[in-house]
């Protein structure tokens, strides 16, 4: 890890895994050859301090606020580009993941990072988080042509009136048009969705689903939704008594009862959705266009693996 010194310049780190330590499914973490080891460079661009502004994206099961603070504070684009450069010369690095809770939130800000990447001429590729609002198809052209190679949407739900009571304040529609548009630009797409929120039921969860089979989507990730203390679907989980005692909160695990759908329906439709996206031989397709050589080796370890918990 290295650490610069800068307040809001170089107050970045740099943090280098091996490639054994990414298992997350489809291995979309991407690196490049070294003559040691392939390694990948999680950047941090953007952070958030504490601060008394109105959150933009006043989302109820967010915990971006806890975690940051609600105003957001850039780094200077200039700066962050040298520390690219320095990523490449020093070690070897192309492949880099902006570490923002959603970095297209400044569109011009994007735009001035886009533009030096070209500028400089630097040869990497990036990927980063996003929301469905916040690029349109004039953006995703400069950030193809920039290097961007693979971007994840919080897409959440399929059920309209589910986005509206947790605020999120995004369509279905936006959704489709973001995941289609950068498909159609030949980014890679990741859509996370949330299962479990207040208003969930059988019928909802299907909608869910059915829009992440009918996206062009590369990877999907199917949470449960968690309650974590701080958040606006805490205090609404508490007052509903919708939590037993005790219970652990997790994304990996539902923890509400809600009324007409327990916590035990929501994660065997959880696994249910995971099978139902990457059982499909074009999703299959997909991920093995993602994976280096040297990966195939672990595909039926991992499958092995996913197809264990999913029948679970």
């Amino acid at each position: 890890m290295a650490l610069h010194k800068n307040k809001f310049g170089h107050a970045a780190k740099f943090w280098y895994f091996p490639q054994d330590s990414f298992n997350v499914v489809g291995l979309i973490a991407r690196r490049n050859d070294t003559e040691t080891e392939e390694v990948s460079l999680k950047l941090y661009l953007s952070r958030a301090s504490s601060g008394r502004a109105i959150t933009i994206y006043p989302c109820n099961f967010c915990t971006a606020a806890i975690y940051y603070g609600k105003k957001p504070r850039r780094r200077p684009v200039s700066l962050v580009i040298d520390e690219i450069e320095a990523g490449i010369e020093r070690h070897r690095v192309h492949d880099y993941f902006i570490w923002a809770d959603t970095f297209t939130i400044d569109q011009k800000y994007v735009r001035r990072f886009c533009r030096a990447i070209i500028s400089r001429g630097l040869n990497i590729s990036w990927a980063c988080n996003s929301r469905v609002d916040t690029v349109d198809r004039d953006l995703l052209v400069l950030m193809r042509k920039s290097g961007l190679w693979m971007i994840s949407f919080g897409i959440e739900s399929g059920k309209q009136a589910i986005l509206d009571q947790t605020g999120k304040q995004i369509t279905v529609q936006q959704s489709r048009t973001a995941v289609q548009t950068a498909h159609a630009l030949g980014i890679k797409t990741s859509g996370h969705f949330i299962l479990g929120l207040a208003g969930e039921t059988q019928t909802s969860m299907q909608d869910t689903l059915r829009l992440a089979l009918e996206l062009p989507l590369d990877i999907a990730q199917f949470y449960a939704a968690a309650p974590f203390p701080g958040t606006g679907l805490y205090t609404q989980a508490i007052e509903r008594q919708w939590l037993t005692d005790k219970v652990s909160v997790s994304q990996s695990r539902a923890a509400m009862h809600l009324p007409g759908l327990s916590a035990q329906e929501v994660d065997r439709f959880r696994k249910h959705a995971y099978r139902k996206f990457y059982l499909r031989a074009d999703t299959a397709r997909r991920l093995m266009s993602m994976l280096k050589p040297g990966a195939i080796r672990d595909v039926p370890v991992n499958v092995w693996g996913f197809l264990r918990w999913a029948a679970g």
